[in-house]
């Protein structure tokens, strides 16, 4: 006695998984792209031009997705090493909870340590059950 599984034969199992060059091709040259690009323009416009601000101000619509994507891979081609990005230079100093940098101003969380939290925890549990009592 024991238990039986249905298997695939092998052969069946080669024509499931059949490689689709045409599929792999239109996915590389943002294919899917250009379709949700089509449908979006049609469906809403406004939304489109939000989607799509930096292709449109780029000049690129649907149709011209595939050019795209070709000089960006001759581009790559050309010189595959890639320059390393410039460091912005940002440094950020923190004011209690308010961190400013770069003409903004963030409010972040310090950081406590592990005693803190806990005196912070047992203060909560005692003011929880503080009320409790009161409540009785």
């Amino acid at each position: 006695m024991g238990f039986t599984f249905p298997t695939i034969a092998r052969t069946s199992l080669a024509t499931l998984h059949q490689y689709d060059a045409e599929a792999h091709k239109a996915k590389i040259f943002g294919e899917h792209v250009k379709e949700y690009m089509e449908s979006m323009q049609e469906e809403d416009p406004t939304k489109y031009e939000a989607h799509f601000s930096k292709f449109i101000a780029a000049s690129i619509d649907a149709d011209g997705m595939e050019d795209m994507y070709t000089n960006a891979h001759a581009k790559i081609r050309a010189d595959p090493t890639g320059a390393p990005k410039d460091k912005k230079n940002i440094s950020w100093a923190r004011d209690g909870d308010e961190v400013t940098g770069d003409g903004k101003t963030v409010t972040r969380s310090k950081k406590i340590g592990l005693e803190a939290r806990r005196a912070k925890v047992l203060a909560k549990i005692s003011a929880a059950q503080e009320s409790m009592m009161n409540e009785d």
